[in-house]
């Protein structure tokens, strides 16, 4: 009873315990349906238990009834949280939209979140109850889901463009790509807490392949990919998680990665540790906080003078362009002879190409462009 006065409802002792006992003591769903009582019947709770047979059968039922109410960015909000899985900062919530959002309207959905009990401010940030995360969890997956098997993603440039109400990305092809469920979130974020990547992948990507390959089975799943990918570059390579989840979905079902295309993609948090990917092609991808192991060849190593780039040939054969500052893989190349040392960078001026340059066992010379990642000369 003083719950639901704390939210301004007014009830009688017998319309309280009527009303507790209706959703088992839940303290999340009489929160849940305190704000409804007031913000859909004006705090009259025989009002609410009049129509409540009808709207409301359960946690479950409450959610929906809520969620279908939220606007996109509330919505999205709780996605991200359930994503997370752990309270987090607003900055990190915000750095995770694929599209850049303003700090205002941000505040203003976490606020209106917050009045409705459909999140929790923590010490380290906001985040949701358990209930919360596993329904929106769920919806995840299943939109995930419907896109990949209705064909949503490549269908989205004919007849199948998504209905999002006052959404920000104008509704041109390359943006109804750019608003797909698989690309606006990260089914599993390989920066995460180990132990936080280990339930992204057991909650989210494992639901979702394995509905995936019970509808289609494994052999279509994974023809179903290249389709994607192509649908993706047509669209412009539209910045996002696309790329990631796809790369992910593959790694988790084990499938053989040699003749994959991601190249010009935004390939963001792929998480290929422990993952064999020889003959994937990540030509000029924006592998933006992806994950790799790699096993270096020390004697192939080289910063270059202005410290901006560094290049390390692996003992595989394979030579590789790392970003210095940001820590990014710029280029991966195979070796076009064996060996990979001497390196030379070619100094450093604004305005002109840069190059680098190797000698292999065979005593042969090749020159790279760095701009292209092409070998120019062997």
């Amino acid at each position: 009873h003083l719950l639901l006065e704390s939210y301004g409802v007014q009830a009688s002792e017998a319309d309280a315990a009527n009303l507790v006992a209706n959703y088992s003591g839940n303290p999340l769903a009489l929160q849940i349906v305190a704000a409804t009582i007031v913000d859909f019947f004006g705090g009259d709770v025989a009002a609410f238990q009049q129509e409540e047979g009808q709207i409301f059968d359960g946690i479950r039922l409450v959610l929906d009834q809520q969620f279908a109410r939220l606007s996109t960015l509330e919505r999205d909000i709780l996605i991200w949280l359930a994503i997370e899985r752990e309270a987090i900062t607003v900055a990190t919530l915000r750095s995770n939209f694929a599209q850049p959002i303003a700090a205002p309207p941000l505040l203003e959905a976490l606020q209106a979140l917050q009045n409705r009990s459909l999140l929790e401010k923590r010490e380290g940030g906001f985040t949701l109850q358990n209930v919360i995360i596993e329904y929106t969890t769920a919806y995840l997956v299943e939109q995930v889901y419907q896109e990949i098997v209705d064909d949503k993603v490549t269908g989205w440039q004919g007849d199948k463009a998504p209905q999002l109400p006052n959404h920000p990305v104008t509704q041109s092809p390359s943006h109804l790509v750019t608003l797909s469920f698989l690309n606006r979130f990260a089914l599993l974020k390989a920066q995460a807490k180990e132990y936080v990547r280990q339930s992204q992948g057991r909650l989210i990507v494992q639901p979702l392949a394995e509905r995936l390959v019970n509808r289609l089975g494994k052999a279509q799943v994974l023809a179903s990919i290249p389709p994607l990918l192509n649908a993706l570059r047509a669209a412009g390579s539209p910045t996002g998680y696309s790329g990631g989840n796809l790369l992910n979905l593959l790694v988790h079902l084990g499938a053989n990665l040699t003749g994959y295309d991601f190249s010009r993609l935004s390939v963001w948090q792929a998480d290929l540790r422990g993952a064999r990917f020889a003959g994937l092609d990540l030509s000029q991808a924006d592998l933006t906080n992806s994950a790799f192991t790699f096993a270096f060849d020390l004697r192939a190593v080289k910063l270059c003078a202005d410290r901006e780039l560094w290049v390390a040939g692996s003992v595989a054969g394979d030579l590789c362009l790392w970003q210095a500052s940001a820590g990014q893989l710029h280029a991966a190349l195979r070796l076009p002879s064996p060996g990979a040392f001497p390196l030379v960078f070619s100094p450093a001026a604004a305005g002109r190409p840069r190059f680098l340059a190797g000698g292999g066992l065979d005593h042969t010379v090749w020159l790279l462009s760095i701009e292209t990642g092409r070998y120019l000369y062997t």
